[in-house]
C-alpha cells in the first residue's frame, strides 16, 4: 500500500517529505559540496516510479540533466532505487565538476607581480 512504501522511504530518506495528497509530490534536501538546496520529485504513479521528474532551483539545475532523470525513472523498480539514482547522479555530478587547477610556481609569482602593480594603482 502507499502508507507501507512511504513508511519505508521516511525510514531510508530521512529529509524527504511528502508535500501533495494525492502522494504526486515530494520535496527532499540534497547537499552538493557545501550547499543544501531542495529538490521536488513527482511522481504521477506513486509508488511506481515511472515517469517521476525532478524539479530544482535554477542555481543548481545544472547538477542534474533531466534526460538522465528520465531514464532513471524508466529503469527504477522501486521508489528507493528511484531516490537513490538522483542521490549518486547529484553526487557524480558533483565530482565530475572541473576542479580548477594548481597554479604553479612562475603563475604564482607572475599573480603576485599583477597584485604588486594594481596595489600600486
Amino acid at each position: 500500500s502507499r502508507t507501507k512504501v512511504l513508511e519505508q522511504l521516511y525510514n531510508k530518506f530521512p529529509d524527504l517529505f511528502l508535500s501533495s495528497q494525492d502522494f504526486s509530490r515530494f520535496s527532499m534536501i540534497s547537499r552538493v559540496g557545501d550547499f543544501d538546496f531542495d529538490i521536488i520529485v513527482r511522481v504521477p504513479n506513486f509508488p511506481d516510479p515511472k515517469g517521476a521528474s525532478v524539479e530544482m532551483e535554477p542555481a543548481f539545475s545544472h547538477l542534474l540533466d533531466q534526460c538522465e532523470v528520465k531514464e532513471l525513472s524508466s529503469r527504477s523498480q522501486n521508489m528507493t532505487e528511484l531516490l537513490e539514482g538522483i542521490e549518486l547522479l547529484l553526487l557524480k555530478n558533483e565530482h565530475d565538476r572541473k576542479k580548477p587547477p594548481l597554479l604553479c610556481a612562475e603563475e604564482v609569482k607572475k599573480t603576485a607581480q599583477v597584485l604588486v602593480v594594481l596595489d600600486e594603482v
